[in-house]
C-alpha cells in the first residue's frame, strides 16, 4: 500500500481499478460502466492494488466470492 504520513500519523492507501472498453455506438453505456464496476470489484476481490480489464463485457475474473454468491 501506498502510505501517506501527516502530522505523525499514516495512512495506507490502495487502488482498484476496473477498465471496461467498447467502440462509440457499439455498446451501450450502461453496459460499459456495468462491466467496469464487475471488474473493479475482480480487482478488489484478487487482492486489492490491481487493476481488471473487463472482456467481451466481462470481467476476467469472477466479481464475488463463493460464500457471497449464495
Amino acid at each position: 500500500p501506498f502510505v501517506i504520513a501527516d502530522d505523525g500519523q499514516s495512512l495506507a492507501v490502495t487502488v482498484s481499478i476496473g477498465v471496461a472498453t467498447g467502440a462509440a455506438g457499439d455498446v451501450a453505456l450502461n453496459d460499459l460502466l456495468e462491466s467496469a464496476d464487475q471488474a473493479l470489484y475482480a480487482a478488489k476481490n484478487g487482492g486489492r492494488n490491481r487493476v481488471e480489464i473487463a472482456e467481451d463485457g466481462k470481467p476476467a475474473v469472477d466479481p464475488l466470492p463463493e460464500a457471497a454468491q449464495a
